[in-house]
């Protein structure tokens, strides 16, 4: 059975410090695959902040106004060397916007029947246009969400999350039934760790601590590997034959 989709990394809690002070770090993995090697953090208020980006030779690849809006989800405005573009991420609905500077307008949907992201024909040019620059964005939402905040679950997006990986010895347990829990994420792999947690919770009781087996992530991303819809299947664990 599914349980209640949870929020991965959608709710941005600003660092606290001197609003006047700029914070630099380096960006991620993710970020760096995206151009982004440095993020300076040079503006931040409740529910809003201000970044500068920075490629690895130091050329300035871009600013975003990252603006937190609770039921309207997260509205990114990126202002790069060569494009404007706004991108709204809203996990509640399964809906991401791109909006250009003329205000051209692409909606991608996602389909709960389907389990798929829809687009409008029309719309398709436009995106494939925009989703390098799309995706930079949203690479640096996940880099920023990844670092210590808190996401959907009420759990720390930076630590390891092993719960429905690590339990008992398969022979010792003695398996129920399956188990499913999602996530919305902004990139994929918080999203499947987001869901390979809570299907561990779900799985964990007095007998074992997570799933009696886990099965791969099931994931549907919207553009490139972000904005996604994540599920995960484990075997609900009924019991144990250790002593």
């Amino acid at each position: 059975m599914y349980r209640t989709v949870a929020l991965c990394g959608s709710m941005l809690l600003m660092v606290a410090g001197d609003p006047s002070q700029a914070e630099v770090f380096y960006g991620d993995e993710v970020s760096r695959a995206h151009g982004v090697a440095t993020i300076e953090l040079v503006d931040r208020q409740p529910n809003k902040m201000h970044l500068e980006l920075f490629s690895a030779d130091g050329l300035w690849v871009g600013s975003l106004e990252v603006t937190k809006s609770g039921e309207l989800g997260t509205t990114l405005d990126y202002h790069g060397p060569t494009a404007q573009l706004t991108i709204i991420w809203n996990p509640l609905i399964g809906v991401i916007t791109l909006r250009d500077a003329p205000g051209h307008t692409a909606v991608i949907a996602f389909d709960l029947q389907q389990r798929l992201w829809q687009r409008a024909a029309e719309d398709q040019k436009f995106i494939a246009m925009y989703s390098r620059v799309a995706e930079r964005a949203l690479a640096v939402l996940g880099d920023i969400e990844s670092r210590g905040h808190s996401g959907g679950s009420g759990k720390a997006l930076g630590e390891a999350v092993n719960s429905a990986r690590d339990v008992s010895p398969a022979s010792d347990c003695i398996p129920g039934d399956w188990e499913s829990a999602c996530c919305w994420g902004t990139r994929r792999s918080m999203c499947c760790r987001c869901a390979m947690m809570e299907v561990g919770e779900e799985c964990t009781n007095q007998y074992c601590w997570g799933c009696c087996e886990v099965l791969p992530c099931d994931s549907a991303c919207g553009i490139g590997d972000f904005g996604c819809m994540c599920c995960v299947s484990g075997l609900f664990c009924a019991g144990n034959t250790g002593p």
